[in-house]
């Protein structure tokens, strides 16, 4: 049998009864199933799209492209068990491509049988050497298992097989991330949060200057946009204003104590951090399949604990510009409250980002006193307070306008005695 050859492993549709053959469909009618099955799975309605592969895959059962969005519909299903049959299919039927062996192995791991993934991407890549998609799929388990350094410089490997592409920046970001937190404190590891990243050493490097306070992920986002993975107590979770302000009041006092700390899995399947002292809600960036709950939870207190004091640390030292986003639209009597909270530590600057208006358009930053800013985007995730975030859609231009500009207000702040006036406000356009 040649390489890439399909061989028949189900037997060939038949028609109903009393009819001819079941004529099979050309490619412009698998061109047209395709893009309505994705478009009914990017709207989540999975049983719209299983319906128009099933009929399409009744009239032409081994055709690739069907058979491979068939996998894909099972997988953001979630329903791992049909994913890994679906995919297994493909593997079988294509015998030169790895596509249906990746597919599986991301079923397995999710399931938690990362030792047989590992047993089928071995088996692929002695069939498949130097192929791609099966060093993608010994990528992946490696950050399943939390061995950062071999995930690292695998991620790395793969780069530049897609140039000018970010594909795999996302990837090598979680790492680093994982690997400078892993130096500090023996951190467990973590599934990625999606995001394209940008290939700019200098941006890299200014986004380390900031550090997050909330109210969610989107400034963390932002970072990792730009390369940045800092380590940060606030980066990843949700952050209240009047908690917020209330943990900084107690020096955090509490947070990450045994009585008050509570792991949950979401949707997702992702491990959750629950503080019920200042009501957090902290990303493990752990799924279900790589960890035991009460293992995550004692390390994930010993990392709030370990993270709680370096950004007491921080705060005390002075100089830090900490950036805090908010949709509230009353929001100036707490901010000033914050703000006042933070220089209580030393003379540190406060950015807080709220939604443009007419008096301030997108990329503005207004100072109010020393140390205090305020930007403005076009859009926020999410737009109200409350909202979940259901899709990223971040303004990344915009938000590197407001932190350039408030930047260097906060260097000015610094350099300077005599603080400036209240009514300065700066204005970059890139």
């Amino acid at each position: 049998m040649v390489a890439g050859e399909s061989r028949s492993i189900d037997p060939p549709p038949r028609a109903p009864h009393g009819a001819g053959p079941v004529p099979a469909i050309d490619q412009d009618q698998v061109d047209a199933a395709v893009t309505a099955a994705v478009a009914a799975r990017e709207r989540g309605d999975f049983d719209a799209a299983d319906a128009i592969l099933a009929d399409a895959l009744r009239r032409s059962p081994q055709q690739h492209r069907l058979l491979h969005e068939y996998g894909w519909v099972a997988f953001y299903r979630g329903d791992m068990l049909e994913t890994a049959r679906r995919w297994l299919t493909v593997a079988l039927l294509f015998d030169g491509g790895s596509g249906g062996w990746l597919g599986l192995s991301r079923a397995l791991t999710r399931l938690g049988k990362i030792e047989f993934a590992e047993v089928i991407l071995e088996f692929a890549g002695a069939r498949l050497p130097d192929d791609r998609d099966i060093m993608i799929g010994k990528a992946e388990l490696a950050s399943a298992r939390q061995q950062w350094s071999k995930a690292l410089a695998m991620w790395r490997s793969l780069k530049p097989r897609e140039q000018g592409s970010d594909r795999f920046d996302g990837r090598i970001g979680e790492a680093v991330w994982h690997l400078q937190f892993d130096e500090a404190s023996h951190a467990p590891g973590a599934r990625r949060v999606e995001i394209e990243a940008v290939d700019d050493p200098i941006a890299r490097e200014f986004f380390k200057k900031f550090e997050s306070l909330g109210e969610n992920c989107e400034f963390g986002l932002v970072q990792r946009r730009y390369g940045a993975e800092p380590l940060g107590l606030l980066r990843w979770n949700t952050t209240p204003p009047d908690m917020l302000l209330k943990m900084l009041d107690a020096r955090f006092e509490g947070l990450g104590d045994p009585g008050a700390t509570t792991i949950a899995a979401d949707s997702s399947g992702e491990y959750y951090i629950g503080d019920a002292t200042y009501r957090l809600h902290l990303h493990t960036f752990i799924a279900q399949h790589q960890a035991d709950a009460r293992e995550v939870l004692a390390k994930q207190r010993q990392r709030i604990v370990r993270l709680r004091q370096m950004m007491i640390d921080r705060l005390t030292d002075g100089g830090k510009l900490f950036v805090y986003k908010t949709a509230e639209p009353n929001w100036r009597d707490i901010v000033g409250r914050i703000y006042a909270a933070l220089r209580r530590y030393g003379r540190n600057g406060l950015l807080t980002v709220h939604l443009a208006d007419a008096g301030n358009p997108p990329g503005t930053v207004r100072r109010s006193q020393p140390g205090l800013f305020h930007g403005y985007l076009d859009r926020m995730q999410p737009m109200r307070p409350g909202e979940p975030a259901i899709r990223w859609d971040i303004s990344f231009d915009a938000w590197l306008d407001v932190c350039v500009a408030a930047h260097r207000l906060h260097e000015q702040d610094l350099a300077v005695a005599k603080p400036a006036g209240p009514n300065d406000s700066y204005c970059w356009y890139a």
